[in-house]
């Protein structure tokens, strides 16, 4: 039922990514140009640091590719979770005004991830094809486990969209978390080798993801299989449980808008 209701709002849904793609960058100078330039600039920052400022260890990927990388996996699963908040709040006035669906308003800004998404993979494939030997089965398995590990992004994010009704300071929250948590989830730099950090790697989420989807890219192999294994049967389960939730309680969600 969630998922015939955003079906059957698919051309609204449509139109409305479309203008708000189109009237982002709108009467500036460079115009569409900003959609190509901003999602790559946090990731040529994050390879200034790596390459010009720290050492390179000798067991590693090379820099440039662990950070383009990791970067890019690390910015759609930020954005799946901010995606479902920000949707309530910028179409907050088409969602009390219609029956428009909460989902379909999340939709809206993931597909906006994704083009971000897409922008940011093409800077990090030529890092990848020179200084890397990529496996043909890691690439092929690293798109589906992928998808795995969005699903649990989007499930915090529907949960959050509902408690941060209740909790506005909830938003600021997650903003301040998600900044830190790049620096703790293997996205710039590996962890000192400690035993706190190995603990502190294995039960962030985002850190399982991260090492382990690029691990898979690059190698074939999975850095921790039994971490990544356990963490996608919850993901799966999960979304699925935030999905029936949102729907089950739209109708008294759209009561706090």
């Amino acid at each position: 039922e969630f998922a015939r209701n955003i079906w059957a709002y698919r051309s609204p849904i449509w139109m409305v990514f479309q203008r708000r793609l189109g009237a982002t960058f709108r009467g500036s100078v460079l115009g569409m140009a900003w959609a190509i330039i901003l999602p790559i600039v946090p990731i040529s920052v994050y390879l200034f640091l790596r390459l010009v400022l720290t050492e390179r260890g000798a067991s590693e990927l090379h820099p440039a590719v662990y950070v383009s990388v990791g970067a890019t996996i690390w910015y759609i699963l930020a954005g799946a979770v901010r995606c479902p908040v920000a949707g309530a709040t910028v179409h907050r006035a088409t969602l009390v005004r219609s029956r428009f669906p909460l989902g379909g308003a999340a939709l809206i800004e993931f597909a906006g991830e994704i083009v971000d998404t897409l922008i940011r993979a093409a800077f990090a494939l030529p890092f990848i094809f020179w200084l890397a030997d990529v496996s043909v089965v890691g690439a092929l398995l690293f798109f589906p486990l992928l998808v795995i590990a969005v699903m649990f992004a989007l499930s915090i994010g529907i949960f959050l969209s509902i408690w941060r009704l209740v909790v506005p300071d909830l938003v600021n929250i997650m903003d301040i978390a998600l900044r830190y948590l790049i620096f703790l989830s293997l996205v710039i730099f590996p962890l000192p080798a400690a035993e706190w950090a190995e603990w502190l790697a294995l039960l962030n989420p985002f850190a399982v993801f991260v090492d382990n989807l690029r691990s898979i890219l690059i190698a074939g192999t999975f850095s921790n299989g039994y971490a990544f294994a356990t963490l996608a049967a919850l993901s799966v389960a999960l979304f699925f449980g935030a999905c029936y939730f949102l729907q089950v309680s739209e109708s008294r969600i759209r009561g706090f808008l």
